[in-house]
């Protein structure tokens, strides 16, 4: 995965994604609700939400919790900028790439959504985040399922590979986590484009969402 060449084209796309990522606005919106609905109340006190991009899943996400704490962790720094309204005196902007950066300190929930099919080792990174989280601290994540994206292609020039919801289920009870909701969803996305023949394209996308405890 070439982390460099991504994070310049997402950098370039960070006023316009927002608008134009209407598979992953419904994918933010509905793990803001799965979060909401399975983690406790005291266990949203420091969150680390990895590759936050424009902030989707975290404008959702405060609509409904109010954490203490919240770390927004993106690898492009111009996000940043884009966050500016977010941000706060307790919620704070993190430019690092997370497969290789120290979680904040007593973390109780990790949420990643539409991030993890971007990295070199997804497992490598969820062992960390086990290890990080206080003890029964939760891990949410939501990921695509085997159906391409076009930004995917049209990023790294290539396809990626994905999992099975169960497979994602089992490297996660491997991991050492309980998992406490699965969800499978798919989500049909009609792009109209300005073109002569008046064609629209329609993109049918499957995406995996998990809830799970550090046990």
């Amino acid at each position: 995965m070439d982390k460099e060449l991504i994070k310049r084209r997402f950098a370039r796309a960070s006023t316009t994604y927002s608008r134009e990522a209407t598979a992953q606005q419904r994918v933010a919106e509905r793990l803001a609700r799965m979060v909401h609905d399975y983690v406790p109340g005291p266990f949203h006190r420091c969150v680390w939400e990895v590759g936050c991009g424009t902030g989707l899943f975290t404008k959702a996400y405060l609509q409904l919790d109010r954490p203490e704490e919240m770390w927004l962790n993106d690898i492009c720094p111009e996000m940043e900028a884009v966050l500016a309204s977010i941000l706060s005196r307790n919620i704070y902007f993190q430019a690092a790439d997370a497969e290789y950066v120290a979680a904040p300190r007593n973390v109780s929930l990790i949420v990643s959504c539409s991030a993890l099919q971007w990295f070199d080792s997804p497992l490598n990174f969820l062992q960390r985040c086990y290890k990080a989280l206080l003890p029964h601290g939760y891990m949410s994540i939501a990921t695509f399922g085997q159906e391409n994206l076009s930004e995917i292609r049209s990023l790294t020039g290539s396809g990626l590979t994905y999992k099975t919801v169960e497979e994602w289920r089992k490297d996660l009870s491997d991991l050492g986590f309980s998992v406490l909701q699965a969800r499978e969803e798919k989500i049909t996305v009609l792009i109209l484009r300005k073109i002569s023949s008046g064609h629209f394209t329609l993109h049918v996308v499957w995406a995996w969402m998990f809830v799970a405890e550090a046990s």
